[in-house]
Parts: C-alpha cells; structure tokens; sequence
C-alpha cells in the first residue's frame, strides 16, 4: 500500500501534453460555471445528483449547463486531474519530485504553460516556480 494521496502521478512531459488537450474543457467550464451563475444555481451548494437528471428533490431537473460541467468534470478527474476551481480554470496534476515527495504541478486558465508547483498542503498560495521543482 502506498502512502501517496495520489493513485496517478503526472511527469512535467506529460501533464504539458495533456494541458493541450484539457484546455477547451475548462474553457467550457468557466463558461457553464457563468451560465449556471446567471441562473441563480450555487454550484457549492449543489447536493450529489441522485437520479438522471433530476436534481436532489427528484423533480425539478438539472439546468443542462449542470449536466454538462458534471461531466466534463468526471472526464478531467477520471484522468488523475485535480479541479480546484471551476469558474477559475484551476487545475493540478499530481507529481512526484525527486526523492518521492508528493506535490501539484499547478496551472490556471490564462496561463501560457503550466509555470508552477506546490506541496500538497500549501495550495495555490504557496506555488513555485517550475525551475525550483
């Protein structure tokens, strides 16, 4: 048994292939994240959907926008990807540096390139320059 928070850990390589890829997802999201926003509908406090489309009470259905941002972000966390901020665009990537301590390759919407990495328990506060990594 590993010790790691992580099951999936991204090289640098690899976490920039797929930023690629997962950039237009969290384009949508911050967009769906608007829309739903527009409507009144508090991601926060959104309970866990508990039926195909239905929302918590099981009859008023989820905004399609909700149904939507759910699953692009089951796609992002399916891959290893951590979500922290859907409006924000902030993702992490799991990563082990050498010596094996656990920390995030960080990244966020509007960024170039994925610039920074933090330990796991300092977040987007403590970030740091790639080159320190």
């Amino acid at each position: 048994m590993s010790d790691y928070l992580h099951d999936r850990h991204f090289s640098l390589f690899e976490a920039l292939q797929i930023l690629v890829q997962v950039r237009p997802q969290l384009e949508d999201l911050k967009t769906l994240k608007k829309a739903l926003d527009r409507q009144g509908f508090n991601l926060s406090a959104s309970p866990v959907q508990t039926g195909p489309a239905l929302s918590a009470n099981g009859h008023k259905p989820y905004p399609k926008e909700f149904i939507r941002l759910t699953h692009i972000l089951h796609l992002l966390t399916e891959r290893g990807i951590q979500v922290k901020d859907v409006g924000g665009g902030l993702i992490d990537f799991p990563h082990l540096r050498d010596g094996g301590e656990e920390v995030y390759l960080c990244w966020k919407l509007g960024e170039e390139t994925i610039g920074y990495w933090h330990p796991i328990e300092d977040g987007f506060a403590g970030r740091r320059p790639i080159e320190t990594l």
